[in-house]
């Protein structure tokens, strides 16, 4: 839109080619008129000021104006408080879909792969392992070792110890897998949290014992 009166300057031309005025604002017509009132261009109050296009002495001023909504908001705290209001209209209980974990346990999936058991016989509560080392061969970070000696009476090799690096597990699942007895077993359990580095090895006990998380109650 071309301005009344006066001719565009150079800095002027991008801002109207646009078809903007200050900070995305196309001023009316009546507003350039007011603006232009304001001070003539041509007529200097100091010698030494230069001369200054109409078209963008009225862009400097306008701007100037402009720009006191702006400071209003930021004194009123206009932008906090429309936050705020999205905030609170979703603060019905309807619409929160938070867990209030940890006394409400998240449901996992199915196939999830979590922390390993060594699952042990019911009936007699020894363990189901073989020690054929099978799992440990599988295991893409040598991760496991497994221990065994022959016992003199039954000529049968007995698991002494069994050694499960948390730390280094990635729960690929390829020692479940090659168990062929189905003793070594990935469960459901999520929470492995430890304070040392110590504390993410699991030796036979705590492997057939399985995790035990805490439980809490209100």
């Amino acid at each position: 839109m071309m301005p009344r009166g006066g001719v565009i300057s150079s800095q002027a031309q991008p801002l109207f080619r646009r078809g903007e005025g200050c900070r995305g604002h196309r001023p009316s017509d009546i507003e350039s008129a007011a603006l232009m009132k304001a001070r003539r261009p041509g007529k200097r109050q100091n010698p030494n000021e230069p001369q200054i296009a109409g078209t963008q002495y009225s862009l400097m001023v306008f701007c100037r104006v402009m720009a006191m909504p702006n400071l209003l908001r930021k004194i009123l705290l206009l932008d906090l408080l429309q936050g705020l209001k999205v905030t609170f209209r979703y603060q019905d209980p309807k619409e929160i879909y938070t867990e209030q974990y940890p006394l409400e346990r998240p449901q996992v999936a199915e196939r999830y792969r979590g922390a390993p058991r060594l699952n042990v016989n019911p009936d007699t509560s020894e363990t189901m392992c073989i020690a054929c080392d099978l799992c440990a061969l599988a295991c893409p970070e040598h991760l496991i070792v497994v221990s065994s000696a022959r016992n003199e009476q039954t000529r049968r090799k007995e698991l002494t110890t069994f050694t499960y690096d948390l730390s280094r597990c990635m729960f690929c699942g390829l020692c479940e897998d090659a168990c062929p007895v189905d003793a070594l077993e990935l469960t459901q359990d999520f929470e492995l949290a430890a304070y040392t580095r110590e504390g993410a090895i699991w030796d036979r006990e705590m492997l057939e014992k399985g995790p035990q998380p805490t439980q809490y109650k209100k």
